[in-house]
């Protein structure tokens, strides 16, 4: 097997120098394939209730910047340690304490991937009903979420081919559904439409940015094969703002014309050549981002469960969403959705940030992250300044997300300071001075 797989690696050690050999455009590639999921036009769409769709599109564009923002240097801590992120998160909250971070991680993940798989599920099934004249919903769920978890656990190189060529291809696709999603209308007249609901500028940019942060807890699974920080860091943001802003685009252009944010089964009565491709974007986009998504899933439980290798709990994760997909409703309220992320995720990662470029001053010895009776260890595994400092940003985003700036940035502004006073206040037990990175051994 290719040593430039990241779905080869079934543990959570470090990745030494001399194996972090994935180049600018092998990384690109891995950042573009987490942000072609179909559920994006859902998302974007949804923000669409309310603003018109110039106020959608930029809140969209200025969200997804500071989203990947954050992203991107998260993914840089991945690549200076070699590890996952959420190994990456163990300075900041205790070797023991990141143990909560990644169970949330794991079940949030896993909820995702249940997502993708009903929501390939139910078009394909509506395609398939006005394309052949017969489907099933189940049946199509099924069978996408075994192809996921089959290539996952056994086809890693035909993940890795996908990852490098099909992604563009379905890039190319979505083109198309650009197309049917302006209806008869020019963009002109659509920008000053909107749909009817609540969503207000501030809502709809902490959906967006929440919506991009969604995708943080997965960067550093693989940004740890990056070969440097500044291709790791461009690879990330270049791969995910574009990719993630034209989908999440489609979804609110139409919602506005066509008054579905779903521009794919309109597709179906553009003819048999419109309905083929969207047959196609579906399966493709969903398995590209899936495959992602579950083998990261795995990776968290892995830090849950450190006996369980990561192939073994992609196969039991990918069973449990196959049943959740198939069995219960998940397409419910989106904006509520990320709420409920953006409490756990904008103070997580505002803490993550904060310990490593502020107080570790960019630099994390990659054995400590694994040692169990090092500095790391806290109390009792635990490091209480993160997670006070998660707990008052987590608060502060509940309090304030209906206000006229929106929660996100005062979360990030509060959770960040509140781990710096505390920091401060704890400087004997918590400060560490950062170790040469020429020490290190590989």
């Amino acid at each position: 097997m290719s040593d430039k797989n990241i779905y080869t690696k079934d543990s959570l050690e470090y990745i030494p120098k001399e194996k972090q050999n994935f180049s600018f455009l092998n990384m690109l590639a891995i950042f573009m394939g987490m942000q072609v999921p179909i559920s994006y036009f859902l998302v974007g769409g949804s923000i669409s209730a309310g603003l018109t769709l110039s106020q959608a599109l930029t809140v969209t564009i200025l969200a997804f910047i500071v989203g990947f923002i954050i992203f991107s240097l998260v993914g840089v801590i991945g690549q200076q340690a070699g590890v996952t992120t959420m190994v990456a998160s163990r300075p900041a909250f205790g070797i023991m304490g990141a143990i909560l971070p990644a169970l949330i991680t794991f079940i949030s993940l896993a909820g995702w991937d249940s997502v993708h798989i009903q929501l390939a599920g139910v078009m394909l099934n509506d395609t398939s009903k006005e394309f052949l004249g017969w489907g099933n919903q189940h049946v199509y769920s099924l069978i996408v979420g075994i192809i996921i978890v089959v290539l996952v656990v056994f086809g890693p190189n035909v993940l890795k081919v996908m990852e490098q060529y099909l992604v563009p291809a379905v890039l190319l696709l979505v083109i198309m559904a650009l197309y049917i999603a302006f209806g008869d209308h020019s963009l002109s007249e659509l920008l000053h439409k909107a749909g009817k609901g609540p969503i207000t500028p501030a809502i709809g940019f902490d959906a967006m940015l929440i919506s991009s942060l969604t995708w943080v807890p997965m960067v550093a699974d693989y940004s740890r094969f990056g070969k440097t920080r500044k291709t790791t860091f461009w690879a990330a943001l270049i791969g995910s703002v574009p990719v993630g802003f034209l989908m999440n685009a489609i979804g609110q252009i139409s919602a506005v014309s066509l008054g579905n944010p779903n521009p794919l089964m309109a597709m179906l009565h553009h003819g048999s050549v419109f309905s083929v491709v969207s047959f196609i974007v579906i399966i493709f986009a969903t398995v590209a981002t899936a495959a992602l998504i579950l083998y990261s899933s795995a990776i968290s439980a892995v830090s849950v469960f450190p006996n369980a290798s990561v192939k073994k709990m992609s196969a039991i994760i990918g069973v449990i969403c196959i049943g959740l997909a198939i069995g219960v409703n998940l397409l419910g309220d989106v904006i509520g959705w990320l709420n409920f992320q953006g409490y756990l995720l904008i103070p997580l990662f505002s803490v993550i940030l904060i310990d490593y470029f502020l107080v570790h001053k960019s630099y994390y010895e990659p054995r400590e992250l694994f040692n169990k009776k090092g500095k790391f260890m806290f109390y009792k595994g635990f490091n209480l300044v993160g997670y006070v400092s998660w707990v008052a940003g987590a608060i502060t985003f509940f309090s304030a997300k209906n206000s006229a700036i929106g929660g996100a940035f005062l979360s990030m502004l509060v959770s960040g300071l509140c781990y710096v006073l505390l920091q401060k206040i704890n400087v004997a037990k918590t400060t560490s001075f950062p170790v040469s990175e020429e020490k290190v051994e590989s």
